[in-house]
């Protein structure tokens, strides 16, 4: 038996530090992707709209848990475009990341980013579901198994 390890390099946030968020916050956040909202919206109306959970369950492709992140990279992909990456670290905090390509694999978009507008990016979503500071800065997430 062998164990392995990851890492996720890039740029982004610790999602575990936003804490305690509404559902309103939730739907304030789906807001700024119609389209998204919509799909969740129908989801969680069949599902019963119980709560925050069902809401976070909704937004999931093929995340393994319902998380803040997951919505945030949903809504931010829908929204502006921009595939983000949710990761784990041993200790289980939940990461957000703008990860680095090669040229060839990036899309005009990508080729246009700059420090300063991925932070303005991520600052205009976590806004709506936090008044805290939560610090973006470059991140190297490690896991394994």
């Amino acid at each position: 038996m062998s164990f392995r390890t990851w890492h996720n390099y890039g740029f982004g946030l610790c999602v575990d530090k936003i804490s305690d968020v509404p559902l309103e916050r939730v739907r304030a956040l789906l807001q700024l992707a119609p389209g998204l909202e919509k799909e969740i919206e129908e989801t969680a109306r069949e599902l019963g709209y119980a709560d925050l959970d069902t809401y976070l369950r909704c937004s999931l492709r093929d995340e393994p848990t319902d998380t803040i992140s997951s919505m945030l990279r949903e809504t931010i992909l829908a929204a502006e475009g921009l595939e983000l990456c949710t990761c784990r670290n041993y200790e289980d905090e939940c990461f957000l990341i703008y990860q680095p390509s090669y040229p060839w694999q990036m899309n005009a978009q990508d080729l246009e980013l700059t420090e300063e507008s991925l932070t303005k990016i991520f600052g205009e979503y976590v806004r709506v579901l936090t008044d805290d500071e939560i610090p973006l800065e470059y991140q190297e997430v490690e896991n394994g198994g």
